[in-house]
């Protein structure tokens, strides 16, 4: 386990603890990161023989046996409860809006790793609803001397040993739904450590039945009204198989989960999800806005744009601006606003004539403390404000963290 941003590690150490050659540490982290779609030389740092990450976050497998925890910059990594709050945030922040909160701390234990931790709470999911697997009608053709069915036309196809030649509408649980659940259970299988959890996936399997070969996860469609209850437990499935941001890769061959986000994305994704947590009935975007023009000799003039990560459009008519921030530094203490950032706000409060713009800062502090969420700077240039604020959402996914940090937000702004 390791700190994103946090204290530099030998590669020899890291070879020790993975028992691996140091020179093989290097070269697996490189091909896991590009497997997955990262740029290593952007996603973690050297300095001389020592490394760390930078920017991304979650579990990184480097092979069939050997991984590497990435403990987020903004969750404190002495914090046990860690990767729950890591799993939380994930499902709030995904594109098919997971919601498994309740699950994760029942599924954790203080040494569970990750990839059991997703399989435990992919089990809870599954179990809840396994007695009405997912059943569709579809279209299929059998053999069979029991008439059920319509006969196919041509009549000289003689009854086989096996029967005569059928066709018609079947109830089956043979459908894109359950075969995207059997792939999941069978990728959290091959990861597992628990034997309990291995268990219980196996049996998940078996009960699902065997996956249909022209499964393909783009094409799974909308889970009808009528099977919602499976929502949790799909939305799951679709980030275990995802290749966007979480999921596995094939290198060489081999199957390797792994579950690593882009940590300013996640942030910047959270920071608008509190927004419209706190800002209810207003409209919360990111949106883009015309600040001047630019122009070349010989060229057509062009419009420039800023854009601010979170504009709120309140329904008296105001606006207000927030940009969520994520860089090295400002752990357990102040952070300081760099001029790139005070000449970039300034750009976005003249774009959009507003007076102030508010800088969210990634903090470790916990949502239960009093200090979740503090103002550690003011810049005024003119009659224009600019604040940043320290926010904290360690034991984010304990019950009410959430609702605590939209609290502690909501009574700030009232402020």
């Amino acid at each position: 386990m390791v700190g994103e941003y946090g204290a530099f590690v030998p590669f020899a150490h890291a070879a020790e603890q993975l028992q691996l050659r140091p020179e093989d540490v290097r070269r697996l982290i490189d091909r896991a990161l590009s497997s997955r779609g990262f740029e290593p030389e952007n996603s973690y740092e050297t300095k001389g023989t020592m490394f760390r990450f930078a920017g991304i976050c979650g579990l990184l497998a480097l092979d069939a046996n050997r991984w590497i925890e990435i403990v987020p910059k903004f969750i404190d990594e002495s914090n046990q409860d860690w990767r729950e709050d890591f799993l939380w945030i994930v499902g709030k922040t995904s594109s098919n809006g997971i919601n498994y909160a309740a699950s994760i701390h029942s599924s954790s234990t203080k040494k569970t790793s990750l990839y059991d931790l997703v399989a435990k709470i992919w089990c809870d999911e599954f179990e809840k609803n396994e007695r009405k697997l997912i059943r569709k009608y579809r279209q299929q053709s059998w053999r069979s001397f029991n008439l059920d069915g319509e006969i196919q036309e041509d009549l000289t196809d003689v009854a086989s040993e096996d029967g005569f030649l059928q066709r018609g509408l079947v109830l089956t649980h043979k459908n894109p739904f359950n075969s995207l659940l059997r792939e999941a259970a069978e990728v959290l299988l091959r990861k597992a450590a628990s034997p309990q959890v291995s268990q219980r996936l196996a049996k998940a399997a078996e009960r699902l039945g065997r996956r249909d070969s022209k499964f393909v996860l783009s094409s799974v469609p909308e889970l009808p009204a009528r099977n919602t209850s499976w929502e949790s437990c799909m939305n799951l499935s679709k980030v275990v198989l995802s290749s966007d941001t979480i999921g596995y890769g094939k290198p060489e061959g081999m199957s390797m989960p792994s579950f690593i986000v882009k940590t300013h994305v996640t942030w910047e994704q959270i920071t608008r999800q509190l927004c419209r947590s706190v800002f209810v009935g207003s409209t919360v975007t990111k949106s883009s806005y015309d600040f001047g023009v630019r122009s070349k000799p010989g060229a057509k003039e062009g419009g420039l744009t800023v854009t601010p990560d979170i504009s709120v459009y309140l329904a008296n008519g105001a606006r207000l601006l927030f940009d969520a921030k994520y860089k090295p530094g400002g752990q357990h203490g102040a952070v300081s606003v760099s001029n790139a950032d005070i000449y970039e706000s300034l750009a976005f409060m003249e774009a959009t004539q507003c007076p102030d713009i508010c800088l969210i800062y990634p903090s470790p502090e916990r949502v239960d403390t009093p200090r979740q969420l503090f103002v550690t700077e003011t810049v005024r240039v003119g009659k224009r404000s600019i604040k940043a604020v320290l926010l904290g959402v360690s034991g984010i996914s304990q019950p009410n963290g959430w609702a605590m940090l939209i609290k502690s937000f909501k009574n700030a702004y009232e402020k």
